[in-house]
């Protein structure tokens, strides 16, 4: 059960409207489960004709809107109408609490179905330098109809012009910020040159071209990832002395299903007061220490960690923390070298001629980030 909390309390007599929108993953399989290497792909849902719900219903209707009109078969009886790829069941009145009556609806769907098992971000800030650096590493698996023979190099090459028609996946559209540079695509075996960059005014877009064609029960593990300006995410708020990130959860979503998503936040040495503030619940929040190169007291990191996330996750996650306008770091220094035939020992009490020495490291501000 799903609690909904409205903003004023619904006085006795009083009508509101309001609406809710669910996504159900995993819920769609192929039938039949395996088909030919060029052949249409058919899903079969099975729901229910009723919204379910704890409460009385004076009326009720219920609309599958598919991607195909070539609806094999679905649920029939009483107020069904079908319009090209719109099904309406209903308006039904006076539907009782927890009701419910099978719906099976058996179509085309010439998509792949694509499900990423596991998604892993790294998002490294540098206040300095005005880079966020970002790393997606990518589990992906076809959950479509997977091929009842040998997979044939030869036909997919000949049948190229209607791979639009089937479940094939053949490349992999990803949008970025507009100032994004440095993009790089690897995968296990190492890069991979099938892909372009397009600059566009509003977004840069990188399209990947797997290895091989992904099939039905077949999948694919690569990672990519660029450097971008961070003064596009990371604002300075004057009346509070804080940094404030706004990143999203995911990005690039589109019709995936994502079972577990880790966004990791790296942040500058030296913050402090770190909050996340999320419009959704998160099924953990993680903070550790990051070293990386040259790091004395390590890096605040942020470990996000969500699971069954659709594209309506593709929201902001605001990062508030604290970052001073200069970086102090004092080391003690014993000894580099000593004069000839001074013993070991004499080194580590700091003789005379080599003082206690400070070293203060200091450096000015970086502009404030409108």
């Amino acid at each position: 059960l799903y609690k909904v909390t409205f903003d004023e309390p619904v006085q006795p007599n009083q009508e509101i409207r309001f609406g809710i929108k669910v996504s159900y993953t995993h819920v769609l399989e192929p039938f039949p489960a395996k088909a030919p290497q060029v052949s249409r792909q058919f899903l079969r849902y099975h729901g229910n004709v009723y919204h379910f719900s704890p409460y009385f219903s004076q009326e009720m209707k219920t609309t599958l809107q598919l991607i195909s009109n070539n609806v094999v078969s679905f649920t029939g009886g009483e107020n069904v109408k079908q319009n090209n790829n719109k099904i309406t069941y209903g308006p039904f009145h006076d539907i009782g609490p927890e009701s419910y009556q099978p719906l099976e609806c058996h179509y085309e769907y010439p998509r792949p179905i694509l499900t990423v098992t596991e998604l892993e971000r790294d998002l490294q800030l540098s206040h300095w330098a005005n880079v966020l650096q970002v790393e997606e590493n990518y589990k992906l698996h076809h959950a479509g109809a997977e091929l009842e023979s040998h997979f044939s190099r030869l036909q997919h090459q000949l049948s190229r012009m209607v791979h639009g028609q089937t479940s094939v996946l053949k490349d992999l559209t990803f949008k970025f910020p507009p100032n994004t540079r440095d993009i790089y695509y690897r995968d296990d075996i190492g890069n991979v040159s099938t892909s372009r960059v397009q600059h566009q005014q509003d977004s840069t877009v990188l399209v990947i071209t797997p290895r091989y064609p992904l099939f039905g029960g077949w999948n694919y593990t690569w990672f990519h990832g660029y450097n971008t300006d961070l003064d596009q995410f990371d604002r300075y708020s004057k009346q509070t002395g804080e940094y404030i990130l706004k990143v999203n959860l995911v990005e690039n979503v589109y019709d995936m299903a994502i079972d577990k998503v880790e966004t990791r936040i790296i942040l500058p040495e030296g913050v402090t007061n770190v909050q996340v503030h999320a419009p959704f619940e998160l099924d953990s929040i993680e903070h550790k220490t990051h070293f990386t190169n040259f790091d004395s007291t390590g890096r605040h990191m942020v470990v996000l960690r969500k699971y069954n996330v659709v594209r309506e996750h593709e929201q902001p996650i605001l990062v508030s923390h604290l970052f001073r306008s200069f970086v102090v770091v004092c080391r003690l220094t014993r000894c580099s070298r000593s004069p000839t035939n001074t013993p070991p020992s004499a080194c580590c009490k700091s003789p005379s001629w080599l003082p206690q020495v400070s070293l203060l490291s200091s450096c000015s501000a970086p502009s404030s980030l409108s």
